[in-house]
């Protein structure tokens, strides 16, 4: 931290420390690396789920995709000892880790099937709410599954929850209508960095295309309801909601856009 005081100003990630073992610290000194000359600030560095997770304050949407690129690259990297490795699962607890670190551990274990090689590793939601290791398959998604059962043939989706709120079900049920009957899967449905995110095998140029401008409708939807919203931030965190949803949840918040201009305006001050 001492390295790098500007990226951990906050008292927050100070009196906490790294919630994450010592096998990261390569990733996390890389990152540092990249966002020390930013105005980035560390709200909390922590493990979930067996990966590495960042919250910040004062990110973009070059800042945000680059922490889910190294938080997706931390599912191949041990925790404990930084040499490669592969998410696994002991009784339910979720950890990264390689097979000799699991090994001397004693516990049962098994690598998680879900990160087969050449797809992308999961990074869960990024707020409170279902769980989806351990939660049933919620009834209005059971129904959209049944109903648009060719595009979610991967047998992961069929098991697993969208890790997303229901306020997108009307979004993602306009993604199927529009995908039905082209040959692609969904290998993944979730929310991050407060936006819908679909994962697909198979798919084109047009369908990434499509995929995007979607994901970018769902920053405009409430993730709760389902109701006109905006990306707002809270601690570090970044959600999709209308004003009533986020008020309930009791915590303060600001738009992301009034910070983004107060960002803007201190730069142009400077100069």
């Amino acid at each position: 931290m001492t390295e790098y005081p500007g990226l951990f100003a906050s008292s927050r990630v100070r009196e906490q420390g790294l919630l994450c073992e010592r096998g990261w610290e390569g990733l996390i000194r890389e990152i540092c690396e990249k966002l020390k000359e930013t105005d980035v600030v560390f709200v909390q560095i922590k493990e979930k789920f067996g990966q590495l997770r960042i919250y910040v304050e004062n990110g973009n949407e070059e800042i945000w995709r680059y922490l889910e690129e190294m938080e997706e690259k931390s599912a191949k990297v041990c925790e404990e000892c930084g040499e490669a490795g592969n998410l696994a699962d002991s009784d339910g607890r979720y950890f990264t880790t390689c097979e000799e670190c699991a090994n001397e551990d004693g516990q049962e274990y098994k690598f998680h099937t879900r990160f087969s090689p050449g797809r992308r590793s999961p990074i869960h939601s990024n707020h409170p709410g279902p769980i989806f290791f351990t939660h049933k398959i919620s009834g209005w998604q059971t129904k959209l599954v049944m109903e648009h059962s060719s595009l979610f043939t991967d047998s992961e989706m069929q098991k697993w929850e969208l890790e997303c709120g229901r306020g997108w079900e009307g979004l993602i049920r306009q993604i199927c209508d529009q995908l039905k009957g082209k040959d692609v899967a969904f290998a993944q449905v979730k929310e991050i960095f407060g936006k819908l995110r679909i994962y697909v095998e198979n798919r084109d140029q047009e369908i990434r295309r499509y995929l995007e401008e979607m994901e970018e409708k769902s920053r405009k939807v409430c993730e709760k309801c389902g109701s006109t919203g905006n990306l707002a931030v809270s601690n570090g965190w970044l959600f999709a909601t209308c004003e009533e949803c986020a008020k309930e949840r009791g915590r303060e918040f600001r738009w992301l856009e009034d910070v983004l201009k107060e960002q803007s305006s201190e730069e142009t001050d400077g100069y």
